[in-house]
């Protein structure tokens, strides 16, 4: 095979080895992409968890309501607001539905802050792999031209000297 052949052979070899860890960067890229709506989906259904939580803890404080209402006329309460124990059961329960209610909000703005934050870390690991895979191809097939144009060059400049030597001049009395 001649050195030009192999010449091509080496540029392409790393042209095509270049452009696979292109492909392999762009691959990396869009899984990480995905990856981000998937975080971002599985925040959003955690806030969607707590905001049923949030409505479970309603429909329970109205059932409490109305059993401590029933329980208190049925020992001679009034069950209105002007019983006493009822206002002030009523009034316990709405302190702890609200700091339940707080404290699921802050857990849904948590879990929605996590996911957005986890989503754009994938994003941007994603733009990341794909730089350093698009430089890294642009280098291969970089390095391997160099290299081979290095190799042809080399072999070039053998059969020059090789030429020069054989057209030169013998030296006298060497016959």
């Amino acid at each position: 095979m001649s050195i030009v052949a192999i010449a091509v052979v080496g540029v392409g070899t790393g042209v095509y080895s270049g452009y696979q860890q292109y492909k392999a960067g762009k691959e990396a890229d869009k899984i990480s992409k995905q990856n981000a709506i998937i975080s971002e989906q599985q925040a959003q259904a955690q806030a969607e968890q707590l905001d049923q939580e949030l409505l479970r803890g309603a429909e329970s404080q109205q059932e409490a309501f109305a059993k401590q209402q029933m329980s208190s006329i049925a020992l001679g309460g009034t069950g209105s607001e002007n019983d006493s124990s009822s206002l002030m059961f009523q009034s316990d329960l709405v302190e702890k539905l609200f700091m339940n209610n707080l404290d699921n909000k802050y857990l849904q703005t948590q879990a929605l802050t996590l996911g957005t934050n986890e989503a754009n870390l994938e994003r941007w690991r994603g733009d990341a792999t794909r730089i350093a895979a698009r430089n890294q191809g642009i280098s291969t097939a970089l390095n391997s031209a160099v290299s081979s144009y290095g190799m042809y060059a080399g072999y070039q400049a053998q059969v020059d000297l090789a030429a020069q030597l054989k057209n030169r001049p013998k030296p006298e009395g060497t016959g």
